[in-house]
């Protein structure tokens, strides 16, 4: 869909065309971040103290980051044996270095994910905080968005007849689900670390006052 689309603009040289495009989908998609942050400022129960400028231009960063690492992972996990088939046909490698590459492919699945939305909780809530890469949020947002992307691959390949159904644009629409998805689950990590963080700071408020009163 998406390779269709820039050839279609690019051979009838309408370059405005496509700027104005990707214009509107960074600012769409920097719509949808800021979105996510504001739920992250409710989820660590917090304000958001940075100006409208500052908050629009971190939503923004934080949207190129995730097509980088989200969008690349998610396309490693759907495309890998695509990718993997096409190395042996094209260099005809032995079955020790395709083996060599499932592995390799998930590795970097795993820490772009991990990656990606570890500076997304360090970044979107307007808080100050060491930066972590492993957190329960992270680890559980990660595991339960790649056990998601395979779910999906599986329903889209096998069950979900969206060409047949609604023609083009069902690439859309599978992209628009995903997106529902990855975002519910940032969400959810989200929580679980503010939880975490409330209960480790409530317990030693709790030890705090113990050694203050000798018990």
């Amino acid at each position: 869909m998406f390779s269709g689309v820039v050839s279609e603009v690019a051979s009838e040289r309408r370059g405005g065309v496509l700027t104005f495009g990707i214009a509107a989908a960074l600012w769409a998609s920097s719509t949808g971040m800021y979105a996510v942050m504001q739920q992250m400022n409710i989820a660590y129960d917090v304000e958001e103290r940075r100006g409208f400028l500052r908050a629009r231009a971190t939503a923004l960063g934080l949207s190129l980051l995730f097509v980088v690492l989200v969008i690349g992972a998610f396309s490693l996990v759907v495309l890998g044996g695509v990718i993997q088939d096409w190395i042996g046909r094209r260099m005809g490698v032995s079955d020790t270095l395709l083996n060599f590459f499932i592995v390799f492919r998930w590795v970097v699945i795993v820490l772009a994910l991990l990656v990606a939305i570890a500076l997304i909780y360090d970044r979107a809530p307007s808080r100050k905080r060491r930066f972590a890469l492993l957190t329960r949020g992270t680890i559980v947002a990660t595991a339960a968005l790649v056990i998601a992307s395979l779910a999906f691959r599986v329903y889209v390949a096998n069950f979900g007849n969206y060409s047949a159904t609604y023609g083009s644009i069902g690439a859309v629409i599978v992209l628009m689900l995903w997106f529902y998805l990855a975002g519910l689950v940032m969400l959810v990590g989200a929580e679980i670390d503010a939880l975490a963080e409330a209960r480790a700071q409530s317990g030693s408020a709790i030890a705090r006052g113990a050694a203050l009163t000798g018990d």
